[in-house]
């Protein structure tokens, strides 16, 4: 009986997540990684469950300093070591130009 309970009464949810993912992940985009097509199908659906939009969202002051360049390329410290001096620079610029969004 909790096998029959656990199953959907319906596909309309599972074809509306590959509905999404279709219009995401295009011939253009068609090197997006895995983790990223998954983030963006959570944002994505979580907008839709909550029937919000995207343009009320305002991020809170933690998730501004966590978002940084490592978080976007993906780099550990270990990879922030044996960057040359121009890509730690360019690190520096991303780091200082999103301190200032922060503040304002």
């Amino acid at each position: 009986m909790l096998k029959l309970l656990s199953l959907p009464s319906s596909n309309a949810v599972v074809e509306r997540v590959f509905s999404i993912m279709n219009i995401v992940k295009t011939n253009i985009r068609n090197r997006m990684l895995l983790i990223t097509l998954d983030a963006i199908l959570r944002i994505r659906l979580h907008f839709y469950a909550n029937n919000t939009c995207c343009d009320g969202f305002q991020p809170t002051d933690s998730m501004l300093k966590d978002f940084n360049y490592k978080v976007v390329y993906n780099l550990n410290d270990a990879d922030v070591k044996n960057m040359n001096e121009t890509e730690i620079a360019i690190g520096k610029l991303l780091d200082d130009f999103e301190n200032s969004c922060s503040t304002l």
